[in-house]
């Protein structure tokens, strides 16, 4: 199995956990209000349907589309690059991951988590997070290595244009416009930082978590919340002849 799935259900599983607290007490400073402003934001989303770019861990870039319902803990991954992935999806609620591989007629993988099914919860004390403001340097500085991402530009310098529609447009290149950094620490074992990458009109478009001695990184190429997705929707597979459970 792919390891960025199973990353991201435990992120996403640790992201439900942080729901319920209570953020006011954070003490008021630019950077606290910073991230108390961005999680109220979040916290207005039912659901979101976005496409990222992730990379770290060891692996080559992954292109990615997420859905995700909040109230239902609810996620869906489909794989778009690179090729050789294209076609594998993943969905989770309640402790059950599901691959999809295509081929061969479809193949259908079940695998239950966890002792009792589902990820522990973050113990996060708001009160004990450390959080530093950077202003936005130029060239995207902090995104490290930018020049191993297969990034395109449709239209220019003879690249075809894009084949996926998707009606938001993407996100402004970092590398370009440069955004704040938002750094938090004080996270329990293992996660060591959290940086959270806002524009300047402070909308999250991207940030890195560092759990132990990786660092994983994510680029929002485009975010749309509150769509009404159903919970069929989001966890129906293609037909599979043959399912396997573990």
């Amino acid at each position: 199995m792919e390891i960025w799935p199973l990353i991201l259900v435990a992120l996403f599983a640790g992201f439900i956990g942080l729901w319920e607290l209570d953020w006011s007490q954070l003490f008021p400073d630019p950077a606290r209000e910073t991230l108390q402003n961005l999680w109220a934001e979040i916290q207005g989303w039912d659901d979101l349907d976005a496409r990222l770019r992730i990379w770290g861990a060891g692996t080559e870039p992954v292109r990615m589309r997420v859905q995700a319902i909040m109230e239902e803990g609810a996620l869906r991954v489909e794989l778009l690059e690179p090729e050789e992935l294209v076609g594998h999806v993943y969905t989770y609620r309640k402790g059950m991951l599901v691959h999809f591989r295509p081929g061969n007629g479809g193949l259908r993988i079940v695998y239950q988590l966890g002792k009792k099914g589902e990820f522990p919860r973050l113990e996060v004390r708001p009160q004990e997070l450390r959080l530093s403001l950077e202003e936005a340097e130029s060239l995207g500085a902090g995104w490290g290595n930018p020049l191993a991402l297969p990034i395109a530009f449709p239209g220019f310098a003879g690249t075809p244009p894009p084949t996926l529609t998707f009606s938001l447009a993407p996100a402004p290149s970092p590398w370009l416009y440069g955004y704040k950094r938002l750094r938090i620490t004080g996270f329990p074992e293992p996660i060591e930082e959290v940086v959270l990458w806002l524009d300047d009109v402070g909308k999250l478009r991207g940030g890195s978590v560092v759990v132990g001695e990786t660092r994983i990184t994510v680029l929002i190429e485009e975010l749309r919340p509150n769509l009404g997705l159903s919970l069929i929707e989001l966890l129906q597979l293609p037909r599979a002849e043959r399912t396997l459970w573990y």
